[in-house]
């Protein structure tokens, strides 16, 4: 995409929510997630059976009937609950399709608990990627194609925003009650803001 970026420099939400786990230090947890997104978990007392937290990411075919049925039983008898992304849906592999939040939230409402949401557009995320730049806070142009995550985030975090007309982006985004700063129809545009 013509962005010289170190690995080091992202912060995905799989990073973000080990990192609070981190905070938190938990005497165990089971982790939901696909293989990529694990090693940020390796760390951790994994247990399946009776864990301190049920930590949810993009879990992709793992959301299947024994998985979540073991993990309300589970949310049940007083594990606490952890979700990485609250969307519900995403279109980013070209279709649209259920995504973490939805799965997050269908075990919310049937256990009866509170997940605790990490990545966007969740403020906490937002202050831990501030805290790895040297930069202040009015100098942060947050540029994103969704309205819901990226907008409402960096509004939670009292961040400039930018809204790209590109990939995630629908028209009806704009009918919401959230504003972006800036408006443009591609990314090259934000040159010209400035």
């Amino acid at each position: 995409m013509g962005f010289h970026v170190r690995k080091t420099e992202v912060i995905t939400a799989a990073y973000a929510t080990a990192k609070y786990l981190d905070t938190l230090s938990p005497r165990s947890c089971c982790i939901s997630l696909k293989k990529p997104g694990m090693e940020e978990f390796r760390h951790f007392c994994h247990d399946v059976e009776n864990p301190e937290y049920i930590v949810m990411g993009d879990y992709r075919d793992g959301f299947n009937f024994h998985n979540m049925n073991t993990a309300l039983k589970l949310l049940q008898r007083g594990s606490k609950f952890i979700v990485m992304i609250s969307q519900i849906v995403d279109n980013s592999m070209g279709e649209v399709e259920l995504t973490v939040g939805a799965y997050g939230k269908m075990l919310e409402e049937a256990a009866n608990v509170k997940a605790t949401y990490i990545g966007k557009p969740n403020k906490l995320i937002f202050e831990m990627t501030l805290k790895t730049m040297d930069v202040e806070r009015n100098s942060v142009l947050m540029v994103g194609d969704r309205v819901s995550s990226d907008i409402r985030g960096a509004k939670n975090a009292g961040i400039k925003s930018v809204l790209v007309k590109t990939g995630e982006f629908k028209e009806s985004d704009l009918a919401g009650d959230v504003r972006p700063d800036h408006i443009v129809d591609s990314i090259s545009e934000i040159k010209k803001l400035f």
